[in-house]
């Protein structure tokens, strides 16, 4: 995947909010990430937190409601907690512009989740580029991003710091949030879904993008 695959953007006609399905990473993930990375040129921190993103960007097709994402509460219902290892930083590179990312380097099960979570609401979602449907539909590749649109020069400073650390991070994946982003809004959290859990009473609530979890 490359760059451009995660800098596209939408169409300014198109208000429809974005949505997309995620791993929050705990505490002490964030705390070891941001330690071990955060003081090197061009790093940052993403507002919603750092994330692993399962399916989206993404919209809902005309006429279909956020109710259709209880399709992903069920099948995550059908999955049992799983252990994953963010390690090694890498890049997608495009004409000179550089997304940098950390990558899940255990993930036999967060890939069948992806693809899971695909299957079960592909009829009910659009998506707003054709980069993002390729991303999501044959191109996904698990990573937590850290930095957005280095070029080359800041590309490689930042690579050659690096080069002597080995950070790994062990994360156990207990449950999928669902995230929203209005029309120039920022990402709100609106729904948990935990791993192994039977689906409740539909409902949808609004957490903030860095409290407890």
């Amino acid at each position: 995947m490359t760059s451009e695959l995660l800098n596209a953007t939408d169409s300014p006609l198109d208000a429809r909010p974005r949505y997309a399905l995620v791993v929050r990473l705990p505490r002490q993930a964030e705390a070891r990430i941001a330690d071990a990375y955060l003081w090197l040129p061009g790093i940052t921190r993403p507002s919603m937190g750092y994330h692993i993103t399962l399916l989206g960007p993404l919209l809902l097709s005309e006429g279909v409601g956020p109710e259709a994402f209880e399709a992903a509460r069920a099948v995550c219902a059908r999955w049992g907690a799983f252990g994953v290892q963010i390690a090694g930083l890498g890049a997608f590179e495009n004409d000179g512009v550089n997304t940098i990312y950390l990558g899940v380097v255990e993930c036999d099960r967060i890939v069948p989740l992806h693809r899971a979570l695909y299957e079960a609401l592909d009829d009910r979602i659009d998506f707003a580029s054709a980069q993002y449907r390729l991303w999501n539909e044959s191109a996904y590749t698990p990573h937590v991003t850290l930095s957005l649109g280095l070029d080359e020069r800041a590309l490689m400073d930042l690579l050659a710091t690096n080069q002597r650390r080995a950070v790994v991070v062990d994360v156990e994946v207990t449950s999928v949030w669902l995230v929203m982003q209005g029309p120039a809004g920022a990402w709100q959290f609106l729904a948990e879904y935990t791993l192994g859990e039977e689906p409740g009473a539909f409902a949808l609530h609004s957490a903030p993008a860095a409290g407890p979890r």
